[in-house]
């Protein structure tokens, strides 16, 4: 009727086939047998509808479903949030506010445990920052005896070069003329044995005398191993000896006067003889050893001429020397 021939497909597989938005089917029309070819066109224009609406329903449905789940999330983890916020800016001022504590939120095990663990570590930061400062006001306390002492004070490194010397230490160098570079002059002769001895055995080594310029000084040394530094400490005994060697003259010059004098002289303590010049050995004609250790009154007779008691006139006359009545 005006129209092409509608031509049935030659192979099976093209009895159905799409055109976009179109079906195409062929169909038999029997009686009996094949008299004939329908080709039925169906319009897909509705399922592409379909389709899409699903994709919009689909899109909209997620976007609620993701929304919802933010929107629970944020309320489920408000809390936690605000914990670990508070936890990080109280972790970031442990520096100035150690030793405080902060309230722990129990709203889970593992924030629980992150606020206790942050609880210990600012009482431990505060214990910690007061030992430190105690021993740097301990550190500071030694320093300044050294740099106060009125005592001599060098610290030696391993090569032996003076690292470290006190006001003191460098008063006597210019006093003599001399430089940091010369303590070695002051120094024992033996300084690198008594240095390798200190270290290797992280010890002290004290009385040590050395002398120079009519100065003498009592060294002693004390290692620090780990450092490998030994600390010298030289105190000025100078008047210490004058004083000894006075002294000693004087000894010499006392005893040399209390030998040769012409008259028995006996030194006593508690009533023994402790010493006696040769005149006291002489007058009673026994050896100076026979006589120390003894009481005067054992080389006494009995009775002095008038009938008095030896030994109780001998203790009067010693009181009333002691009470410094002279005799």
């Amino acid at each position: 009727y005006g129209q092409p021939a509608i031509q049935r497909p030659q192979a099976d597989s093209k009895l159905q086939s799409f055109e976009n938005d179109r079906m195409l089917v062929w169909r038999t029309v029997e009686m009996g047998y094949v008299i004939g070819w329908v080709r039925v066109i169906y319009d897909l224009g509705f399922i592409q509808d379909i389709r899409w609406r699903i994709w919009r329903d689909s899109i909209i449905l997620s976007l609620l479903l993701i929304v919802t789940t933010v929107s629970l999330l944020i309320m489920v983890l408000r809390r936690p949030l605000g914990a670990i916020e508070k936890y990080t800016d109280f972790a970031n001022q442990l520096d100035i506010t150690q030793g405080q504590e902060i309230k722990v939120d129990n709203c889970s095990t593992e924030l629980e445990k992150l606020g206790s663990a942050l609880n210990h570590a600012s009482v431990r930061l505060s214990i910690q920052n007061r030992e430190i400062l105690a021993a740097m006001d301990e550190l500071e306390r030694v320093a300044a005896l050294a740099e106060y002492s009125p005592n001599m004070v060098i610290s030696l490194n391993l090569e032996g070069n003076a690292i470290y010397s006190n006001p003191s230490a460098a008063k006597i160098l210019i006093e003599d003329g001399n430089g940091l570079n010369d303590i070695g002059l002051y120094l024992p002769d033996n300084i690198e044995e008594l240095k390798h001895r200190c270290l290797a055995n992280d010890t002290s080594i004290s009385e040590v005398e050395t002398s120079i310029n009519g100065r003498t000084f009592l060294w002693t040394f004390s290692a620090i191993k780990d450092q490998g530094v030994v600390h010298c400490y030289a105190t000025n005994i100078t008047k210490r000896k004058l004083a000894e060697r006075a002294r000693k003259e004087s000894e010499s010059q006392y005893r040399l006067l209390f030998d040769s004098a012409n008259d028995a002289i006996f030194l006593l303590q508690d009533g023994m003889v402790v010493d006696c010049n040769r005149m006291a050995s002489t007058m009673l004609a026994l050896p100076r050893e026979n006589l120390l250790q003894h009481p005067l009154t054992k080389f006494a007779p009995q009775h002095q001429p008038g009938g008095k008691d030896s030994r109780k006139l001998f203790k009067d006359r010693l009181d009333e020397a002691q009470a410094g009545t002279a005799q």
